[in-house]
């Protein structure tokens, strides 16, 4: 999920890698397992947005702001 303390790819490599998304932002405390597990098969992978913890309202807007400040087509 967005957040994703141990995930691989951070924010600026996730939203650099599609010009289309489709985010997945989970409650505060994460998700259940199960859920990240069908999240997961569903294609969702997870990103970290860094060393901070946000809040469940917060992190979509980090990651809006993310996708804002992308370089646009030249």
């Amino acid at each position: 999920g967005v957040g994703d303390p141990v995930a691989a790819a951070g924010l600026a490599h996730a939203i650099a890698a599609v010009p289309q998304q489709l985010v997945l932002s989970g409650p505060e405390g994460g998700l259940a397992p199960e859920e990240e597990a069908a999240a997961r098969a569903a294609g969702f992978e997870p990103v970290s947005l860094g060393p901070r913890v946000l809040r469940a309202d917060t992190a979509p807007l980090a990651w809006l702001a993310g996708v804002a400040l992308r370089p646009g087509p030249t």
